[in-house]
């Protein structure tokens, strides 16, 4: 960490960069990295705290859990389905039988 502090911020960029173009060719990922990601590499290029991180990671949870959420209203709105239909789903079963 100290090699980072003494390189500044773009240095830690540049840092950060040569160290995913190694993971990405040591996974033979044949893909750049998309625009989001290297927002989220910017944000988490400084220091955080335990509590930033565990709060970041909620954040997008959050996040993902709208989304989910509203894809599944789409769905549900474009079948037409009605309360009683939650009902019927839950008591399906939808496992594959297990051969033995």
């Amino acid at each position: 960490m100290a090699v980072l502090e003494k390189s500044g911020r773009n240095g830690i960029f540049e840092h950060l960069f040569q160290y995913l173009t190694k993971i990405r060719m040591a996974a033979n990922l044949d893909y750049p990295l998309t625009p989001a990601q290297l927002e989220i590499l910017k944000v988490l290029a400084r220091p955080m705290s335990e509590e930033d991180i565990l709060e970041l990671k909620r954040m997008i949870v959050k996040h993902f859990a709208a989304k989910l959420s509203q894809e599944a209203a789409m769905v549900w709105d474009k079948n037409g389905w009605k309360a009683n239909d939650t009902a019927n789903l839950r008591k399906r079963h939808f496992r594959s039988v297990v051969k033995k």
